[in-house]
């Protein structure tokens, strides 16, 4: 609870992709790459707020966006994504919807490493 008097609550829970695109032309350094996002999952908007409306919203979440990701190593990169995010429910409000500039950093598993690893581990037996 804030000092005016409003509340905001947000949640959700989904799953996301990605789509890196591998167009050498539209890179802007070495180590940039462009990618897609989109989401889809179960999300929700609680918002009451004293002498307004209050929001209340359920339901399906999607979202979609493009985002650039700098790799500083090759399994680590500083991101920046630009995203709409809507949810379709069924409480007071129909519709609850933003658009977000999300930056951060991801950290990539390597795949290729660990199952050359579990070959490896399996050989030894």
């Amino acid at each position: 609870m804030t000092g005016n008097g409003s509340t905001r609550f947000n949640y959700g829970i989904g799953a996301f992709g990605r789509y890196y695109i591998k167009d050498k032309r539209i890179e802007l350094l070495n180590k940039t790459r462009w990618f897609l996002e989109a989401n889809a999952g179960f999300n929700g908007v609680n918002t009451k707020a004293s002498n307004v409306a209050s929001t209340n919203t359920n339901g399906l979440g999607l979202g979609f966006g493009p985002g650039l990701a700098y790799f500083v190593t090759p399994n680590i990169a500083l991101e920046a994504l630009l995203k709409y995010n809507l949810t379709v429910g069924f409480g007071s409000s129909v519709t609850a919807h933003n658009v977000g500039l999300n930056l951060g950093f991801q950290i990539y598993l390597p795949s290729a490493k660990a199952r050359q690893t579990i070959r490896e581990t399996k050989m030894a037996k």
